[in-house]
């Protein structure tokens, strides 16, 4: 009866509780060796947590110098994108006790976090909770011009950068983003004519719709097209002559301050 009510409590027939048996009890005796060596592995632990951290420390003094650099590099650009006054600081914050393991992730022990204070007299704030979509755009345009080198990646691509733009900052987001593509690959969709005349090459999206579906097309944009395309930026589907001719100018005018290729 006992042994009936072994096999119907794990599942097992006969010979198989017998195995069972065996490995339970060499899972028991496992355990108990396993407690001899908890001393060890804790002063291995111990040694380990030392180890991280002090590894840790060394790369955030080196976050920090690299903050305190991208700072003074972005400085220039805001200026020359009417930020004069604003003040970005890159911060290092340890990492939250439910942010990783032991203070520590696959990162470090530190997150960074952008400050921004667009005015003076203003303390510096969380960017994302600080800036304007056209505060955004001059500030992530001048972070990514100034990590352009640093980061190795060959190609950037700006979507809605001119949120909240005027014609005179677009030409200066223009001209940074021609700056970026002396030695980068630089996309950018833009409605402004002002950063489009800036480009090298232009290429005209269009949506369509027919027998209820949407289609996108892509299609380049040369010669006395990227005139017309300009010109439809600044005055819409009615082209004037004189519309025609600011376009001209404009592209005449990006052209002249290219930048050499490296």
């Amino acid at each position: 009866h006992q042994w009936m009510q072994l096999e119907e409590r794990y599942r097992r027939r006969g010979d198989e509780l017998i195995d069972y048996l065996e490995e339970a009890r060499g899972e028991l005796r496992d355990a108990a060796a396993g407690a001899d060596l908890l001393p060890a592995l804790e002063e291995e632990l111990r040694r380990g947590l030392a180890d991280l951290g002090a590894r840790a420390g060394a790369l955030r003094a080196k976050r920090r110098a690299a903050a305190s650099k991208l700072e003074r590099a972005v400085a220039p650009d805001l200026a020359d994108l009417a930020l004069a006054n604003a003040c970005l600081e890159a911060r290092l914050a340890p990492l939250e006790p439910d942010e990783g393991w032991h203070g520590f992730d696959d990162a470090g022990a530190d997150r960074l976090e952008i400050y921004f204070g667009p005015n003076p007299g203003e303390p510096a704030r969380p960017l994302r909770d600080t800036a304007s979509g056209g505060e955004l755009s001059r500030v992530m345009l001048s972070l990514k011009r100034a990590l352009a080198r640093a980061e190795g990646v060959p190609i950037l691509v700006f979507d809605e950068i001119d949120a909240g733009v005027g014609g005179r900052l677009g030409a200066e987001l223009g001209r940074k983003m021609r700056e970026i593509g002396a030695t980068h690959q630089v996309l950018c969709v833009t409605h402004l004519p002002q950063i489009a005349s800036f480009a090298e090459r232009h290429f005209r999206v269009a949506k369509s719709s027919a027998k209820g579906r949407t289609r996108t097309t892509i299609e380049p944009v040369d010669g006395e097209r990227r005139v017309d395309e300009i010109a439809a930026m600044i005055r819409g589907k009615e082209r004037t002559r004189t519309s025609l001719t600011e376009a001209r100018e404009m592209l005449a005018h990006a052209g002249a301050g290219k930048p050499a290729r490296d």
